[in-house]
C-alpha cells in the first residue's frame, strides 16, 4: 500500500498567500524579496505555518492504524516529514512507534517485546567419567564465530550431572558416546537465536565436555514490528465478541509473547476431529517447566502416564535400587495421533523400547553397551542374566535360554543355546520388579496456563469444549547453490545464508507457504556478496522426503530448520 498523505499547504504557497493579503489591505508596503518586512513578517511566519500544516496534516494521518501503517513503510515521505518538522529520523520513528503503542493501549494489547531463543544441548564425551561430571546452571555454550556470521551466546536453564558411579546410564548406543541433555536459552533476545542444528559446539568454562544441538533452537524473535503490531490490534476490532473463534484466538494470542501464533479450528474444520460442540486451539510457543513423580515399577509391558502435560522431554528415570536407567531404554510417547495429543488432557506416558534390533546381533554389544574392557556392568550379574535383562527374538520373549559366561578368557560373552544368526533380536533393560522410579521431566506449561485462561469463568463458551494444543513442528531440509563475487569467501557466504534461511523458516506462520521466492528475497536482503541464487533450490522438501517445490504447511504446522545445504561458487 502506497501512502498519500493528505493536501498541505507548502511554505511557497504561504508565502504568496501572506503577500497577497498584505498587499490587497495596503498596497505600499512592499514585501518585495530581501526586504525587511518580507524577512520579518511573511518568511519567518510562513516557515511556522508550514510547520503547522504537516504538524496537522500528520495528527490526521495517525488517526488510522491502515495510514500508520503506509506512512511507516514510505521512506521518502518520513524523510520530508522529519526535515519539515525539524527532527532527527530517530525521534520521528519514535514517534511513530508510540502512536501505534497508544492505539494498543487502547484495547489493553503491549507490543511484544523482543523474546529469547531456547533449545536443547547435549554435552558428551567419548571417555567414560571416573569422577562426577557437573554442568552448572547458567553454563554458557555458543555457536562458533565463523566468517560472515557471528557467534551467539546461550546459557543451561538446567543443572545435569553425569554420575561416575552410573556412567553407563549416560551411553547412548547409537553414537557411542557418555551424554546428558540440558536445556539452554539465548542470552539475547532476538531473532538471531534461532541457529541450525549442530551449530552448538563452543563450551565456556571449566566443563570437561563437549557440547552439540541436534535440534535446532526456536522460538528467538525481534521486538514485534508495527506492521505486526498492527495486525493484532485490528484483529482485536472484530474479537470483542467472545464465542467466535476469532476472538478466542485474540484472548490466546494476547496472553503474552511467549505465543508465537495460533490457529482456532472450529466445527467443520478438518483439523477438528473430536466432533460437534469441539474447538482446538493450535499454538507456537513453549514455556517449558520441571516436574518430578514416581511410580512403582511392575513389568516391561506397564506404561506410566505422566501427570503434568504436554511433556516436552525426560530428564532422567530413577531407580529406587537400581539407579538411574540408560535413556535408550525408555522413550516419552505423547500419543500424536489422539485428538487431545499435545494437551493439558493428552496421554503423555514413559514406554519401554528395545536398545537395539538387529540381523546378526551382538548381544554383548547390545546388553554391555561397551566392549567392556575389564568387566561387564553391573545389572548383568550371574548366570543366568540379571532378572532385569530381558530378550527377545522375533518379538518372543526367550531371556531364560540366555547366560553370562564368566570365563576369565571369555568373560564378555553372553550365550544362547540356540542363537540364530538370522533372527531379529532386540534387548530391554528394566528395573527390578517393585522398584520406586522416579522420573524427571520438563513439560509446556504455557499450553496449561492457556487452557486455563480458556476456561475462566468469563472466558468460557457456552456449548464449546475448547481445547489448547501444541502446534506441530515440521522439519524443512533445504538445498541450493548461490553465486557469489569475486571478494565474498564461500565460507562466509554459506555460514550466512544458512543462518538466514534458519531464520527465516523459523519465522514463517502456522500454514503459511514456505516459498522459494521468499527464501531469495531474505537472501539478498541479508547477505552480501550473493549475486545469484540457483533457482530451482536443490532441495526443498519435509524432512526425510525428496522435491523442490514450495511447501505448503497445514494451519496447525510450522517450520522448523533441519538440514540446509548450502554451495556456494564464486563467479
Amino acid at each position: 500500500m502506497v501512502f498519500t498523505p493528505s493536501p498541505v499547504k507548502a511554505f511557497d504557497q504561504i508565502v504568496t498567500d501572506i503577500v497577497n493579503f498584505v498587499q490587497s489591505r495596503n498596497p505600499f508596503i512592499d514585501v518585495g524579496a530581501n526586504e525587511i518586512y518580507r524577512d520579518i513578517l511573511v518568511e519567518s511566519q510562513a516557515d511556522q505555518f508550514a510547520r503547522l500544516w504537516e504538524n496537522q496534516n500528520f495528527s490526521e494521518q495517525i488517526q488510522s492504524l491502515d495510514n500508520i501503517l503506509s506512512l511507516d513503510a514510505d521512506g521518502d515521505y518520513k524523510s520530508s516529514l522529519f526535515q519539515s518538522l525539524g527532527v532527527s529520523v530517530d525521534t520521528l520513528q519514535s514517534w511513530i512507534d508510540g502512536y501505534v503503542e497508544n492505539w494498543g493501549n487502547n484495547f489493553s494489547i503491549p507490543r511484544r517485546d523482543a523474546a529469547f531463543a531456547t533449545g536443547r544441548v547435549i554435552f558428551y564425551t567419548g571417555t567414560r567419567p571416573t569422577v562426577n561430571v557437573i554442568v552448572a546452571l547458567g553454563t554458557q555454550v555458543a555457536t562458533e564465530g565463523q566468517e560472515g556470521v557471528a557467534s551467539v551466546l546461550f546459557k543451561t536453564t538446567q543443572s545435569a550431572t553425569i554420575f561416575a558411579s552410573n556412567a553407563d546410564a549416560y551411553f547412548n548406543l547409537q553414537t557411542g558416546l557418555y551424554e546428558v541433555e540440558a536445556s539452554v536459552q539465548a542470552e539475547t533476545a532476538a531473532k538471531a537465536g534461532n541457529v541450525p542444528v549442530n551449530t552448538v559446539s563452543v563450551v565456556r568454562g571449566a566443563v570437561p565436555l563437549k557440547v552439540i544441538n541436534r535440534t535446532a533452537t526456536v522460538g528467538g524473535a525481534d521486538q514485534e514490528s508495527n506492521a505486526d503490531y498492527i495486525a493484532r490490534i485490528k484483529d482485536a476490532f472484530t474479537s470483542n465478541f467472545r464465542g467466535t473463534l476469532t476472538g478466542i484466538r485474540s484472548l490466546v494470542v494476547g496472553y503474552g509473547s511467549q505465543v508465537k501464533d495460533a490457529y482456532v479450528a472450529g466445527t467443520g474444520d478438518e483439523l477438528e476431529a473430536r466432533g460437534a460442540g469441539s474447538v482446538d486451539v493450535f499454538v507456537i510457543g513453549e514455556q517449558p517447566n520441571s516436574f518430578i513423580e514416581s511410580f512403582s515399577f511392575v513389568d516391561q509391558n506397564d506404561e506410566y502416564g505422566l501427570t503434568k502435560k504436554p511433556a516436552l522431554s525426560i530428564g532422567s528415570v530413577v531407580g529406587s535400587s537400581t539407579g538411574e536407567l540408560p535413556s535408550a531404554y525408555y522413550a516419552l510417547d505423547k500419543g500424536e495421533a489422539a485428538t487431545t495429543s499435545g494437551s493439558s488432557r493428552g496421554t503423555d506416558k514413559i514406554v519401554w523400547q528395545p536398545a537395539e534390533a538387529t540381523k546378526e546381533v551382538d548381544l554383548v554389544l547390545i546388553v554391555c553397551k561397551l566392549t567392556c574392557p575389564s568387566a561387564l556392568p553391573d545389572y548383568i550379574t550371574g548366570n543366568p542374566l540379571s532378572p532385569r535383562i530381558f530378550v527377545f527374538r522375533d518379538g518372543v520373549e526367550e531371556t531364560s535360554k540366555w547366560t553370562y559366561s564368566d570365563d576369565t578368557a571369555e568373560q564378555r560373552v553372553i550365550q544362547a543355546t540356540d542363537y540364530d544368526s538370522n533372527a531379529f533380536y532386540t534387548v530391554l533393560l528394566m528395573p527390578v520388579v517393585g522398584d520406586i522410579l522416579t522420573v524427571t521431566y520438563w513439560y509446556n506449561n504455557l499450553i496449561t496456563a492457556l487452557q486455563g485462561v480458556i476456561e475462566e469463568d468469563e472466558n468460557r463458551i457456552l456449548g464449546q469444549d475448547v481445547l489448547v494444543r501444541e502446534a506441530t513442528p515440521v522439519s524443512i531440509d533445504v538445498s541450493l547453490t548461490v553465486e557469489i563475487d569475486s571478494s565474498t569467501t564461500p565460507d562466509a557466504a554459506r555460514n550466512a545464508v544458512v543462518t538466514v534461511i534458519t531464520q527465516h523458516i523459523s519465522t514463517v506462520s502456522l500454514g503459511a507457504e514456505i516459498l522459494q521466492a521468499e527464501i531469495v528475497d531474505a537472501i539478498f536482503g541479508d547477505v552480501l556478496g550473493v549475486v545469484n541464487v540457483v533457482i530451482p533450490f536443490t532441495r526443498l522438501c519435509r524432512a526425510g522426503e525428496a522435491g523442490t517445490e514450495d511447501i505448503q504447511l497445514e494451519n496447525n504446522e510450522y517450520g522448523v530448520a533441519e538440514v540446509i545445504t548450502v554451495n556456494a561458487v564464486q563467479v
